[in-house]
């Protein structure tokens, strides 16, 4: 009879063990749902090519002159990747430098980390840290400014990416983009 009240014991531990940790393990996983959910919910809403909606992005030009469209941004692996059109409509054709030398281009996320190091261009022909193109008039060129950021991040607060013109007197030394969503490759993960 003891023998019996003891195995009974034991059964029951064992049961509310088992349920224990299977508990632990749903509770881990509606953690993880809930916050992909909170993320879609609470992150710019997706267009219908499963890009990111970046209409709500302010781009600030470093001169009337010169337009500057954001095409997407897109996560992948260590790197934010941010895809631009750049297009002279001044009555002058001249080139344009981007630099990252010495922090003067930076980026922001709204954790209040800061991105100095690791920003290089791919802008005309070049690739680096310093990249210059050639801005035939009205003609779209294509820039990719990456980001080294090391973790997932959503949002880029503000990005200033230093700029001069060559042959040409710009209004300001610098590109400014604010409230950039960072779509997330899925390889990523």
């Amino acid at each position: 009879m003891e023998n019996k009240a003891f195995t009974r014991k034991v059964l029951m531990v064992c049961i509310l063990l088992v349920c224990s940790t299977h508990a632990m393990y749903a509770q881990s996983f509606l953690k993880k749902l809930g916050k992909a959910v909170e993320r879609e919910l609470f992150s710019p809403a997706g267009s219908s090519d499963g890009r990111r909606d970046v209409s709500a992005t302010k781009v600030t030009s470093p001169d009337p002159e010169v337009k500057v469209e954001l095409r997407d941004c897109e996560q992948s692996g260590e790197f934010v990747k941010i895809s631009l059109l750049i297009i002279n409509q001044s009555q002058l054709e001249f080139a344009l430098q981007l630099e990252a030398d010495d922090g003067e281009s930076i980026a922001f996320d709204p954790e209040g980390n800061v991105y100095k190091r690791g920003i290089t261009f791919k802008f005309g022909g070049q690739q680096g840290d310093v990249a210059q193109c050639f801005l035939p008039r009205d003609t779209p060129v294509k820039c990719l400014v990456s980001i080294l950021v090391e973790e997932p991040i959503d949002l880029l607060t503000k990005v200033i990416i230093f700029c001069r013109g060559i042959n040409a007197t710009l209004e300001k030394d610098q590109l400014q983009l604010t409230n950039v969503p960072v779509m997330h490759n899925e390889l990523t993960y």
